[in-house]
């Protein structure tokens, strides 16, 4: 299910800098998720996107560049190992 819009983060600020432990890492990791999530379920299936195309790849950028540092975090569900979206 994807969250309404009061509560999942739309343009998270991560800076990966700022990532300096696994916990930190993980709490990014499931924001960006989230928010990626709403992304995709607005554009694929609402056909209503609220972000460019630019900040949206930014998004992806900041998770796929914490997953490498990361790599225990990469799961299954990850937006970064998903192809597409939903359908309309």
């Amino acid at each position: 299910m994807v969250k309404e819009t009061a509560e999942a983060e739309t343009k998270p600020d991560i800076d990966i800098d700022d990532i300096d432990s696994k916990s930190a890492a993980e709490e990014a990791v499931e924001t960006l998720r989230e928010s990626i999530r709403y992304h995709n379920y607005r554009y694929y299936v609402e056909d209503d996107p609220v972000i460019s195309d630019a900040e949206y790849d930014g998004l992806m950028n900041t998770l796929q560049k914490i997953e490498e540092e990361y790599p225990d975090l990469v799961t299954p569900d990850s937006p970064t190992q998903q192809i597409g979206g939903e359908p309309k």
